[in-house]
């Protein structure tokens, strides 16, 4: 705020009028003891015209409904945003929800679009001359494709510190890789999680070096055997998609184990079992979701996803997420 906001507003309100003339004719005011204080509207002389408390109508039910969902909703958006999980959740999904609906945006037909359609299908009625090039627009445009990626450059540098993490579940894995019951799981977890640190640690240097915070040429000299900073990008995206596909081969491992006798699965109620099966059968949605997505950023040029179909695979990998994360709210 400026220093100017805490200085008085001056007495004279629009300092470009002449203060008032101070010489002027008495003749001219209007004293304020000569103004009547409630003055009667005529024929109501003599009449008792006190004036009641004034009762403004109740609000309609359905206002009122609305106002308490509303303050609902933004009490538990407050909750969930102060967990870094709910706060990753939210993110993710608005994320790749701007991005379907960017897409949509954009590829909406247009007015002259439709009124063409139209015209060909209703009877009598003569193809309206449509101004050449309004068929199809040149270049397409959305505001909703801008605030989508300032919302996933957000989500990139929040996972600056995802690392930390990281390394703290690789630690973990080395240690208990004599003792876990499961050596070919075990394994799987431990590369998985090289992978995903693999992805992160090149995603953080292409990230920071696109903001200069590191220099490019230092880049382009340590990770030149991977083309430099223009391509760590896709050098980190295959990184990731490694993870995704030892993913379905954790899982496949997981049901593999759940079947033999004596496994902790097989020692389970039945609510216990369909609450397992629940989770793995959603854990599976999740991997198969993020997988195209993960071969797409992988290739040069991609497979041929359009913005559509990225947001709605980052959307539903990430809805189960956010989901359980708002129910935590209640």
């Amino acid at each position: 705020m400026s220093a100017e906001a805490n200085v008085p507003a001056p007495t004279n309100a629009d300092p470009a009028l002449p203060p008032s003339d101070l010489s002027a004719s008495k003749s001219n005011e209007i004293k304020h003891s000569s103004l009547p204080i409630s003055p009667e509207m005529p024929g109501t002389e003599g009449k008792n015209n006190a004036v009641g408390p004034i009762h403004f109508p109740s609000l309609p039910s359905d206002f009122k409904s609305v106002l308490s969902t509303t303050d609902d909703t933004v009490t538990r958006l407050s909750k969930l945003l102060k967990t870094s999980g709910g706060l990753t959740s939210f993110l993710s999904t608005l994320n790749y929800a701007l991005y379907i609906a960017a897409y949509a945006h954009m590829a909406a037909p247009t007015r002259a679009q439709v009124l063409t359609f139209i015209s060909k299908y209703v009877p009598g009625r003569a193809v309206p001359k449509i101004a050449p090039g309004a068929l199809q627009p040149s270049e397409p445009s959305t505001p909703l494709l801008p605030l989508a990626l300032t919302i996933g450059d957000l989500r990139t540098t929040l996972r600056l510190t995802s690392l930390i993490p990281m390394y703290v579940l690789l630690k973990t894995l080395i240690k208990t890789r004599n003792t876990a019951k499961d050596k070919i799981g075990h394994t799987i977890q431990l590369a998985q999680c090289l992978c995903y640190m693999g992805f992160q640690l090149l995603e953080n240097v292409a990230h920071l070096t696109n903001k200069t915070v590191i220099n490019t040429n230092w880049t382009n000299a340590r990770f030149a055997r991977l083309g430099g900073s223009a391509r760590l990008g896709i050098w980190s995206c295959r990184s990731w998609m490694a993870g995704v596909t030892l993913e379905f081969f954790r899982l496949f491992r997981e049901a593999q184990v759940a079947r033999e006798s004596g496994s902790a699965y097989s020692k389970m109620n039945q609510e216990e079992k369909r609450e397992a099966d629940k989770k793995w059968w959603a854990e599976l949605f999740v991997a198969t979701s993020w997988y195209p997505m993960a071969v797409h950023y992988s290739v040069d040029g991609g497979i041929g996803l359009n913005l559509g179909m990225v947001g709605c695979a980052g959307f539903f990998a990430n809805l189960g997420n956010f989901l359980k994360a708002w129910e935590g709210t209640r």
